[in-house]
């Protein structure tokens, strides 16, 4: 049992971190269309 639970851990926090990666390349490229956006005169 305890090498289960030590097994699916950092498989959780390893599915938990891949998301958090992706969010904020998300949040960067979001942000860097919105810099574009701006930059670009209307």
């Amino acid at each position: 049992m305890p090498t289960a639970r030590a097994r699916a851990v950092p498989v959780w926090a390893l599915r938990t971190s891949a998301v958090l990666v992706q969010a904020e390349w998300a949040l960067r490229t979001s942000a860097v269309l919105v810099k574009a956006v701006w930059a670009v005169p209307a």
